[in-house]
Formats: structure tokens, C-alpha cells, sequence
């Protein structure tokens, strides 16, 4: 397995369906329950609770809530919020009107030129032509044209490549999910092959 196979894997929107994910939630709430633990922790030992569990839970919560964090703050806006490309696409099409059009346009334009001098971590090649074909054929509409449709071709087709921008902090960001979400589940596994011990 390659960084070219990774990148195309670890996209913003899939990293946003980890994020909006129920595993999310009940690490976050898995986090908070261990920071109890963690503070109550020298009654708990003199109960018998094996607080190595309670360690794990709470730290594998912590960097899976700084992924969270980090995920708000370095994904690209459009994603920040919980949707699929479609999604997004739509509520942009409510938006929309020729200047906004053409504003998208211009941010389209300049993400493909941006995206084209990339040394490594390449965004997927059918991305970049698929929004080249898009940029082409809006740039030649005009103001009293139908251009509702090709709109929406263009918005998909940016945020079809944008999800790829900033492949470093992607990496990063799925990193520490990843951590955060393994270091939870080790204790989980652990616990539950206890309880199938004593049953």
C-alpha cells in the first residue's frame, strides 16, 4: 500500500462521516465517563477496578477528541458541517445566484491551479478532470443563460476535489482518530473477554 492509495482513501468527507459517526459520540462520552474514573481513581482501586482500563479509556478519548477538535478547525469550511458531497451541493444550490456562481467559480478555478502544483499526496487525476470539464464548460455561460444545471455540476465537481486539500493535516487528523479510537477499543476488547471468562 502506497500514499498515493491512502490519500484516496482519507478524503474530508470521510473523515467528516467519522467524525459525525456514533462511534464519535460515544467516545466523547466514553472520555468524560473515564475523566470521572481518572479523579475518583483511589476509591475505585481500593474497589477492585482495574484502573489500566480507565487509563486507556480516557486517553484513547482525549486524542480521538483532539482529531474532533482538529477536524473543526483544519477542514476546509465546506465540510465542516455534517452532509455527503450531495448534501452540500444542495444546500449550495439554494444559495445560489449568478454572482455566487461566479464566485464559486473563481474558487473552483483556483483550487485546480493550486491542487496542479502539488509534489506529493496527488489528489485522485479523474477529480482534477472532472472539475476541468466543469470550469470549462461554466466559463462559457453567460448571465442570461440556464445555468442552474451546470452550476451544480461545478459545485459537485469543486467539492469532489476539495475534499483532498491539505493532505498533511488529513493524515494527521485521521491519525489521531485512529489512536484515539484504537486506544478505546483495547480495554473494551479486554473487558469483554473478562466477562466471557467469568460466564
Amino acid at each position: 500500500m502506497d500514499w498515493q492509495t491512502i490519500n484516496g482513501w482519507i478524503s474530508w468527507t470521510s473523515l467528516g462521516r467519522v467524525r459525525n459517526s456514533f462511534l464519535s459520540k460515544a467516545l466523547t462520552a466514553l472520555s468524560l465517563a473515564a475523566f470521572v474514573l481518572a479523579n475518583a481513581a483511589p476509591k475505585l482501586e481500593e474497589a477492585g477496578m482495574d484502573m489500566d482500563s480507565a487509563r486507556f479509556v480516557f486517553w484513547g478519548g482525549f486524542v480521538f477528541l483532539a482529531g474532533y477538535l482538529s477536524f473543526a478547525l483544519l477542514a476546509p469550511i465546506e465540510f465542516r458541517r455534517a452532509g455527503e458531497i450531495d448534501e452540500i451541493v444542495g444546500r449550495m444550490g439554494g444559495l445560489a445566484d449568478w454572482n455566487f456562481f461566479q464566485s464559486r467559480l473563481l474558487l473552483a478555478t483556483n483550487l485546480l491551479q493550486s491542487m496542479q502544483g502539488a509534489v506529493y499526496l496527488n489528489p485522485p487525476e479523474g477529480a482534477m478532470m472532472f472539475l476541468r470539464q466543469q470550469i470549462d464548460m461554466a466559463k462559457k455561460l453567460k448571465s442570461g443563460d440556464s445555468w442552474d444545471d451546470s452550476a451544480k455540476s461545478l459545485y459537485h465537481a469543486d467539492l469532489n476535489l476539495r475534499q483532498y486539500r491539505r493532505p498533511i493535516y488529513r493524515m494527521a487528523v485521521a491519525l489521531l482518530l485512529a489512536i484515539g479510537a484504537l486506544t478505546v477499543i483495547y480495554p473494551t476488547l479486554k473487558n469483554i473477554a473478562l466477562a466471557l471468562v467469568h460466564f
